[in-house]
Formats: C-alpha cells, sequence, structure tokens
C-alpha cells in the first residue's frame, strides 16, 4: 500500500489474534452473551489490555489463584459462576483446585481455553516426570510456569543459549521442549548446546508454528523496511520477540502498545513495515 506522499506500508500477513488467542476470545465473550450468573477468568486471559477492558464492561474479571475459594463460594443456583482458564494455561495446582471446587460445588463450572499447543507440551511435561525436563522460554511467564509445573522434580527453564551453556553434561534422561512463542533462531542454538552436552536428549519442537511464520515474515519484512512498528503489550513474550527480530533487522523500530498511541517524529522514511503480537487485535 501506497500513500500520496509516495510511501509505502507493509503489514505482516500473520499479524495479530493467534488461533489459541481466537479462541479463548470467542469462546469466553460466546459463553458470557448466552449463558447466566457471573464469569471470571483465572488469570488475564490475554496480553492485550484493550480486550481485557471490553470483557470487563461484559462483566467478566480476571482473578488471582488466590480467589479461587470466594468465587467458588459464590456460586448457587439463582447465580451460578464460571471459572475460564486462560489461553496460557495455569499450574497443574491451580487447575487441580478448580476441578476440586467444581466435583464440590454443582453451580461452579470450569471452562478451558488453555491454547491446544500449550496444552500438548503439558502432556509431554507429565508423560516424562522420571525424566530431566527443560524448557527453552522465560521461567517467570505464566505458560512456562504451568509446563513446569506438570514435569517431575527435576525440571527447569532455560532463558537464553548462554544458560542452556551453563547447565553441563551428563548422561541423565533430558527432555528438552521450548515456550510456544520463543524465538526461533535462539531456539536452534538451544538445541545445538543440549545435543552436544547430553546423551541421546529427547527433543520436542513446540514452538507454535503461527510463532514461527509470524517472526520469519517480520524478518523478512524489516530487513527490506527503514521504519518497522511492532504493536502489541510489553508483557506479551511473542511480541517482544518481534521487536527483538524487528531491531535485528530494521535500523528504526517502534514498539506501540496500539495503533492509538503511535506517534512518529520522524517522517523522512520511505517504506513502513508494521507486525503484530499473538494477542493484538488483528490490525
Amino acid at each position: 500500500m501506497e500513500n500520496n506522499e509516495g510511501r509505502s506500508i507493509e503489514i505482516v500477513e500473520s499479524a495479530g489474534f493467534c488461533f489459541g488467542v481466537k479462541r479463548a476470545v470467542e469462546g469466553v465473550t460466546e459463553l458470557a452473551k448466552n449463558g447466566k450468573g457471573k464469569y471470571y477468568t483465572v488469570g488475564e486471559l490475554i496480553h492485550n489490555r484493550t480486550v481485557l477492558d471490553e470483557l470487563a464492561s461484559m462483566g467478566i474479571t480476571a482473578i488471582k489463584e488466590d480467589g479461587i475459594d470466594r468465587i467458588a463460594s459464590e456460586a448457587t443456583e439463582d447465580c451460578p459462576v464460571t471459572a475460564v482458564i486462560r489461553a496460557h494455561g495455569i499450574t497443574a495446582e491451580t487447575e487441580e483446585k478448580l476441578i476440586r471446587k467444581q466435583e464440590e460445588n454443582p453451580f461452579f463450572k470450569v471452562v478451558d481455553f488453555t491454547c491446544p499447543f500449550v496444552k500438548k507440551i503439558h502432556k509431554i511435561a507429565a508423560g516424562n516426570r522420571d525424566k530431566r525436563f527443560v524448557i527453552y522460554g522465560d521461567p517467570n511467564h505464566p505458560e512456562v510456569m504451568g509446563i513446569l509445573s506438570r514435569a517431575g522434580s527435576d525440571a527447569f527453564a532455560v532463558s537464553s543459549p548462554e544458560d542452556a551453556e551453563k547447565l553441563g553434561g551428563d548422561e541423565k534422561p533430558t527432555v528438552l521442549t521450548a515456550q510456544t512463542t520463543a524465538n526461533t533462531e535462539k531456539w536452534k542454538k538451544v538445541q545445538k548446546i543440549i545435543k552436544k552436552d547430553f546423551t541421546n536428549p529427547l527433543i520436542f519442537d513446540t514452538i507454535c508454528s503461527v510463532t514461527e511464520n509470524r517472526q520469519a515474515e517480520t524478518a523478512a519484512l524489516a530487513s527490506r523496511c527503514d521504519l518497522m512498528i511492532v504493536i502489541g503489550s510489553r508483557q506479551s513474550s511473542n511480541t517482544t520477540k518481534l521487536f527483538e527480530i524487528s531491531e535485528a533487522n530494521c535500523s528504526r523500530v517502534i514498539f506501540t502498545e496500539t495503533p492509538e498511541h503511535l506517534s512518529i517524529k520522524d517522517k523522512t522514511f520511505r517504506k513502513v513495515g508494521i507486525t503484530a503480537g499473538a494477542s493484538t487485535t488483528p490490525l
């Protein structure tokens, strides 16, 4: 797309909501529109303040894990309560508590909107509890915390290839996975290090295919632009990765929460590229 000043704008084709986020947002909205009672999400449904505000306006609010007892006790026949599990998933302990509360109170219901790609890693972790379990990702991210809670006692996250180098090596059976939104280039480096240091590690390539495509498209677009705009929450892991990739391939990069907050003072650019994270409302 070209404007009347001769500047061109190109948007990454896969920018915006991924399948898992779209499923969660549409699913909880449909529940609230067609059901009755109160609706809560356990943790913020996605990293998108605009969407969260819209959900709040519909009466769908986020609670922390320590609020489960309270909302479960609120559930009655006249006013049932639905607890929604967010797209990133939750820890095994929290999920077990929700299910237990559902069994205790027939008017308390749990609906799981964990992304299917995340669910897949949950199964890998639970199925390999007797092995060392390593995940490449942010140890403080809800997705990673939920995955680690399902692994055995010898489980941890490495947040960079440098962290992977520090592990050393031995012959203990080791499983390696990745956060669904991990940086694909760094993931390749982590795999190489683990293969070198550990004996026959079992490696699962668990980065979401949409994430891989979006990162590749962003890198390609950024390399042919003189201004790159990344739209999304700074709390979003995948959007942060897009910003890092854009910076590596373009000399001028702007990170903005929403298009409305965008401010461009330098008007000398000729070609601008736009990308957006998986939790960003479609452009």
